[in-house]
């Protein structure tokens, strides 16, 4: 070919180039406005290609979540991390997120006869509601990692929670049916005395994963509250809570707080929680920053799920 006929082609393929990406024109019409047929157009946007008339590059757009994951894996040391891409200003569709996330988590770590602690809170519901029904059985074990709250919101209980959970992997459940906090602290001494409780007790020293909720500072003892608990804001600023899992409040240092009246808890410990091989912390926002970052360091969980906000925060210094 001669060189006044390479000037033309590379004419002809910018101008279909042009057309095509720039103008966005389908083939067919490009091959009318130069007349030509649709694989001659073809045919000359692969050549553009190979004569470095078009450059494709490749923007991945889940290229930061993954490096936000790395980051913090390396940080705190942790068996997972899963960040959810995007930017969220209404929490109840965060939370969706971050609870389909953790259930695709859940579908990909879940082993067959695997025991399952569940913990209460909206995100952990939201990822139990977008289980999808496994047909293969599991045969896993699902039990509540604390008592309940009440007749409130029956789809928040954790009994409700570790039923629904159990059920999509083709598993079985157990019951905790006693209340979360108990005014008395002797009642609440016979009710961890009890045989059903008891079997509960000794099923948490046996689990391999837990999907736990975590609680951020602004809550407080809000959500978790009944009138048993005192809500003196006052008392509660003292004692510098800086966030909660499984009711369990703590401080800004990792450090359980018991100081809080009328507080007798039925819950799995921190020391039994740390010793769970999995422990999957399932939050994102930025109320939650600082009781995501004490609950990583103390190591009361393992495997993180948040959002993409919330994982910049927590990695700076």
């Amino acid at each position: 070919m001669k060189y006044d006929d390479n000037i033309e082609r590379l004419l002809l393929e910018m101008k279909i180039c042009e057309l095509k990406f720039l103008r966005g024109y389908d083939q067919g019409k490009i091959g009318k406005i130069i007349g030509c047929s649709r694989a001659t157009v073809s045919r000359l946007l692969n050549r553009a290609i190979k004569d470095g008339i078009i450059e494709i590059n490749i923007k991945n757009p889940l290229s930061k979540s993954k490096e936000l994951e790395e980051s913090l894996k390396k940080k705190f040391f942790l068996e997972k991390a899963i960040v959810v891409r995007g930017k969220y200003r209404d929490p109840n569709i965060l939370r969706k997120a971050i609870g389909t996330a953790a259930q695709e988590l859940a579908c990909n770590i879940i082993q067959k006869n695997d025991r399952v602690g569940i913990s209460c809170g909206r995100t952990v519901y939201e990822m139990i509601n977008s289980l999808p029904q496994f047909y293969k059985k599991l045969n896993i074990e699902v039990v509540p990692l604390l008592g309940g709250f009440g007749m409130n919101q029956v789809h928040l209980q954790t009994n409700e929670m570790a039923r629904t959970f159990a059920k999509n992997f083709s598993g079985k459940s157990k019951a905790l049916n006693v209340p979360i906090v108990l005014r008395n602290k002797q009642a609440c001494d016979l009710l961890l005395k009890e045989k059903c409780v008891q079997e509960i007790i000794k099923i948490w020293e046996k689990l391999d994963i837990v999907f736990v909720s975590i609680g951020s500072p602004a809550s407080q003892v809000y959500t978790l509250a009944t009138k048993n608990i005192t809500r003196e804001k006052g008392i509660l600023n003292q004692l510098k809570i800086a966030g909660d899992i499984c009711g369990r409040f703590f401080d800004e240092d990792g450090n359980y707080i018991k100081e809080i009246k009328n507080y007798n808890l039925i819950a799995i410990s921190f020391e039994d929680l740390k010793k769970i091989p999995l422990r999957v912390g399932i939050a994102g926002g930025q109320d939650k920053i600082i009781s995501i970052k004490v609950a990583l360091f103390k190591k009361l969980i393992n495997i993180l799920v948040t959002d993409e906000l919330t994982a910049e925060e927590i990695l700076k210094k």
